[in-house]
């Protein structure tokens, strides 16, 4: 996914805490031959954490591009059952902890990607309790790699490693936004976008 996906400078994560049911704390197993992490892009901002996951549509009349063809890793068993609890996770609710939220109305089909783009946001000043968590309930464990934009890019790189076992790959903010400018004007089918400049900016 990388970023390619990105909308605007949202790009790339890992969702921290679900409001309704969490997954019991369990022993991490880690596997060095499963890596889901290339379906998450996280942004790392001042205020928010906006997070964009990838999930593949298994129906025919979906087309994939042969680009897309491996996305979401479904080549192994063991990768579609990681990929399977993760999905389970992320769509058991549409809040997240204290402060997440699953944007809902903005989740869109891609035909191109061959799935269903989904967007997450919470603040980033909660990051050291959603590591924890994440941490807590092995929702890491078959996360080796994961593509991130932002200042919190660098910031919070070393904890990811430490607490997680993630490899945080640092993405150029402003080419992934141009990037995914360009995929949604040229993908996202009946998509209307405004800007609206700010009144007196300098």
């Amino acid at each position: 996914l990388g970023c390619m996906v990105v909308l605007s400078s949202v790009v790339i994560a890992v969702v921290w805490g679900r409001k309704r049911r969490r997954l019991q704390p369990r022993k991490r197993k880690r596997s060095a031959g499963t890596n889901i992490g290339e379906i998450f892009g996280l942004d790392i901002g001042g205020t928010l954490t906006k997070l964009v996951f990838f999930e593949p549509q298994t129906k025919p009349s979906m087309r994939r591009s042969r680009s897309m063809s491996g996305m979401a890793g479904l080549q192994t068993p063991e990768q579609e059952a990681a990929l399977h609890e993760m999905y389970q996770y992320l769509g058991s609710s549409s809040t997240y902890g204290g402060t997440g939220v699953r944007e809902q109305d903005l989740a869109f089909d891609s035909s191109i990607l061959g799935g269903r783009l989904h967007f997450v946001r919470f603040e980033t000043r909660l990051m050291p309790q959603a590591i924890a968590l994440v941490s807590a309930n092995a929702l890491s464990d078959n996360i080796h790699t994961m593509g991130c934009t932002g200042g919190g890019a660098y910031k919070y790189k070393q904890a990811f490693h430490t607490s997680l076992g993630i490899t945080m790959v640092e993405r150029d903010e402003m080419d992934c936004l141009l990037r995914g400018l360009h995929f949604a004007l040229t993908s996202v089918l009946g998509g209307c976008y405004t800007f609206r400049p700010e009144v007196g900016g300098g």
